[in-house]
C-alpha cells in the first residue's frame, strides 16, 4: 500500500475536530477526518465548558461570535461537598465565564465546521472499523465498508467507544454515567452544580441548565452493571436538588447511560505512528470525570507533534507528545488520592477546610436538606 504524506483522524468530535484544525494551524495540508455519525448528531455528556475549555475554543476562534453566545453561562458553580455546604467559585473578570454549558449537539458541529471552514476533509457517515498495518507499523485504517485510507499518521479521536482500535496494554478507569434532562426552571439562575455528598462519593452527581428551560441532571460511578444503582442515585438527585415539578417532565423520555474512560495514569498515547486523543486515550478526568478541556489540548499537543513528525521524520517527535499531554495534565496523577479522601468523613472535612482558605472559592454555609 503506497503511504502519502498525510494524517487519518478517526473521530470529528472535540479531540478529532481539535487535532485537525490545529494540523492546518502548523501547515500540515493533507488531512482527512472519518466519523460515523452525519452531524448534527446526538452525544451523551453534560457538556460544561470549563474555563480551560473556553480558553481553548478561543484559540480555534469559535468562542466569541459561536460557542459564547450559543451556551448557557453559569458565572456562579458550586460544589456541595459531603457535609452539604456548598463551595462557589470566586468571580474573575476577564471575557470567559466561570463555566458555559452547551449541548454537544451544537458544540460539536460548530467544532466540525470550523475544522472543515480551516481545510480539513471530512467525511461523515463512515465508520472505520480497524488499523491496517503493514511491516510493523500502521499503514491506514479499514472502513465498514472495505475501504482502506492510507496515512503516515493515524489519530484515533472516537471516544470511549475506541477498545479496538486501543494499542495492547492501554488500561483505564471504567465508569459509567446516567442522564436525564428535564424541563422547567433551574433551581437559580446563573447556578450549576456538582454534587460529591457522602451518597455519590467517590464518583459525583450533576445538574447542568442548558437553559432557562432546560436541566441536563446525572451521577456516575465506578465500573459496569450497576444500572439498578445509577437509577437509585439519579432519583436522588432529582429530587433533592431540583424543584419538585422539575422531575416530572422528562424531555428526553427516557434517562440514558453511557460509558467513560479515565486514567489516573497517563501512557499509551501513542503506538508508533498512532496517536490517542481525548477519551480514546482514556483523559477525561478520572475525578470529575469531565473530558471536554482535556479533548481539545490533547488534539492541539497531538497536532503539534504530528507537524514536527512530518517535516522532520524523527519519531521521536509522535513520541514527545504523550510527555507533554502528562506534564499538562499532572494533576490527573493526585485524583486518586482526593477520591480515597473523600470517601473518608474525617478527609472529606479535612478537604474542605482546605478549600475553604483557597482563593478560588467562596464558602456558603447552606446544608441541602435530604428529600
Amino acid at each position: 500500500m503506497p503511504l502519502n504524506p498525510s494524517v487519518v483522524i478517526v473521530g470529528a468530535g472535540p479531540s478529532g475536530s481539535s487535532t485537525a484544525f490545529h494540523l492546518l494551524e502548523h501547515g500540515v495540508q493533507d488531512v482527512l477526518v472519518l466519523d460515523k455519525a452525519s452531524f448534527p448528531r446526538d452525544k451523551l455528556c453534560g457538556g460544561g465548558l470549563t474555563r480551560k475549555a473556553q480558553q481553548e475554543l478561543d484559540r480555534m476562534g469559535v468562542y466569541d461570535d459561536k460557542v459564547a453566545t450559543e451556551a448557557y453561562h453559569v458565572p456562579k458553580p458550586y460544589i456541595v461537598m459531603p457535609s452539604g455546604n456548598a463551595l462557589y467559585a470566586r468571580p474573575r473578570e476577564d471575557k470567559l465565564t466561570q463555566m458555559l454549558v452547551l449541548n454537544r449537539r451544537i458544540l460539536d458541529e460548530i467544532l466540525m465546521r470550523r475544522a472543515r471552514q480551516r481545510g480539513a476533509e471530512i467525511r461523515e457517515g463512515v465508520e472505520v472499523t480497524e488499523l491496517v498495518r503493514e511491516d510493523g507499523r500502521c499503514a491506514g485504517v479499514r472502513t465498514r465498508d472495505g475501504e482502506i485510507f492510507s496515512a503516515d499518521v493515524v489519530v484515533v479521536a472516537a471516544g470511549a467507544r475506541s477498545a479496538r482500535l486501543r494499542p495492547d496494554g492501554a488500561r483505564s478507569v471504567e465508569l459509567v454515567a446516567l442522564e436525564g434532562r428535564y424541563s422547567g426552571e433551574p433551581i437559580e439562575h446563573g447556578t450549576a452544580c456538582l454534587v460529591f455528598e457522602e451518597a455519590f462519593t467517590p464518583q459525583y452527581g450533576w445538574v447542568f441548565p442548558e437553559s432557562e428551560k432546560i436541566v441536563n441532571v446525572g451521577v456516575a460511578v465506578m465500573g459496569r452493571g450497576k444500572a439498578k444503582e445509577l437509577r437509585a442515585r439519579l432519583k436522588v438527585m432529582v429530587s433533592k436538588y431540583l424543584p419538585r415539578h422539575l422531575g416530572e417532565a422528562c424531555v428526553s423520555c427516557r434517562t440514558t447511560g453511557f460509558p467513560i474512560h479515565a486514567s489516573y495514569k497517563i501512557d499509551h498515547l501513542v503506538d508508533g505512528n498512532v496517536l490517542y486523543v481525548g477519551e480514546a486515550g482514556s483523559l477525561a478526568d478520572p475525578l470529575t470525570l469531565e473530558g471536554i478541556s482535556q479533548a481539545l489540548v490533547s488534539g492541539r499537543h497531538a497536532a503539534g507533534s504530528i507537524a514536527a513528525y512530518l517535516r522532520t521524520g524523527e519519531a521521536s517527535c509522535l513520541g514527545a507528545y504523550q510527555e507533554t499531554v502528562r506534564r499538562e495534565l499532572r494533576h490527573f496523577a493526585y485524583m486518586r488520592w482526593v477520591a480515597a479522601i473523600l470517601k473518608r468523613r474525617s478527609g472529606a472535612r479535612l478537604l474542605e477546610a482546605v478549600l475553604r482558605r483557597t482563593p478560588k472559592w467562596l464558602v456558603d454555609e447552606k446544608r441541602f436538606a435530604s428529600p
